[in-house]
Order: C-alpha cells, then sequence, then structure tokens
C-alpha cells in the first residue's frame, strides 16, 4: 500500500509540475491574461493559481512576466 501510496503522489507532483511548467511558458511566450493562463493550465481560479505559482517559483506571476520580458 505504501509503494501505490508514494507511487499516486509522485504522479500527482509531477502533474503539478507540469501544469506550472505550462503555465511559465504561456506567460513567457504569449500574450494572454493572467487569468486565461491560470485557466489553460487547469487551475480552479486566479487565487488558487497565484498562490501556487508564488508558493512554487517565488514570486508573483505578474512578477514573473516582468522579470523575463525584455526592458
Amino acid at each position: 500500500q505504501l509503494e501505490k501510496d508514494k507511487a499516486r503522489l509522485d504522479a500527482l507532483a509531477q502533474e503539478a509540475q507540469n501544469r506550472l511548467d505550462k503555465a511559465k511558458n504561456l506567460l513567457t511566450n504569449e500574450a494572454l491574461p493572467i487569468q486565461q493562463v491560470a485557466l489553460s493550465c487547469g487551475f480552479r481560479n486566479m487565487s488558487h493559481f497565484s498562490r501556487y505559482f508564488k508558493q512554487q517559483c517565488g514570486c508573483s506571476p505578474k512578477d514573473w512576466i516582468s522579470s523575463v520580458s525584455p526592458q
């Protein structure tokens, strides 16, 4: 049972990482509103997306865009 639980958690972590990678790509390369990026990546709402993004990346989606955009 522990093996199954660990495999499930690993799969969920990989899914979350894939969603985050997709979000970073869309924020970097597409001219989409942040809310559209959140929905496109499967997040329920903007608040959930922003909290998760900041927790994982250390900055808000808006700050991420500013940091990767040419000045």
